[in-house]
């Protein structure tokens, strides 16, 4: 370990710290950040492992569905699937759920960003306003005004919220796309409880 590494070490407890009322702030802000980050990155998480979660239980479902089928237990096929788009509304709903708690997170880390991390002036803040913004097909979203090529604040949620503010929301967002597989899943549910029973009725 260097010198200058057990330097900072040594000044990161605030009895060494030649500048306490700093010190004290900073361990403040970094407690908050380990916080809000730790409360973001379970939250995040529990979104992805909930959708392996789903991904899995369609498998499964679809699998002993077709069994069903094939041995003409239709009812209890469509029950299956009835009880399969039922567990698909409340993976929605916990979905949902999740993604307001990592939005509450996100706006706490946006606003440490803001003001500490990425504060104005305190090193070279700004960088060139490159593309990140991808459209529909295989290109990237351009600004048509003036600010292509412009200076913009540094940070990860603050240049998101830039973003945002110049393109409204990224046309990937995981909210939406996961909302939109998992009302493919509960389409796809009802759809294979109908058309079996019907069928029926028409026979």
């Amino acid at each position: 370990m260097s010198d200058n590494d057990q330097q900072i070490i040594a000044e990161s407890k605030v009895e060494n710290c030649p500048n306490k009322e700093g010190c004290n702030e900073w361990l403040i802000t970094n407690a908050r950040f380990e916080y809000a980050w730790k409360y973001f990155e379970y939250h995040a998480k529990q979104r992805t492992t909930m959708l392996n979660f789903g991904l899995i239980f369609v498998g499964l479902f679809l699998n002993a569905y077709i069994g069903l089928i094939k041995s003409d237990l239709i009812w209890i096929a469509a029950g299956l699937s009835f009880l399969g788009a039922w567990i698909t509304i409340i993976f929605i709903f916990l979905d949902r759920r999740n993604e307001e708690l990592v939005f509450i997170a996100a706006d706490v880390l946006f606003k440490i960003e803001n003001d500490t991390l990425f504060k104005a002036g305190t090193f070279n803040d700004q960088i060139k306003n490159w593309p990140k913004r991808r459209n529909y097909l295989w290109g990237w979203e351009v600004p048509t005004d003036a600010s292509h090529g412009d200076n913009v604040d540094l940070g990860i949620f603050v240049r998101q919220k830039y973003d945002e503010d110049k393109f409204k929301k990224s046309k990937y967002t995981h909210g939406k796309w996961i909302q939109y597989l998992y009302i493919t899943v509960l389409i796809l549910f009802f759809a294979l409880g109908i058309l079996p029973i019907g069928g029926i009725l028409l026979t």
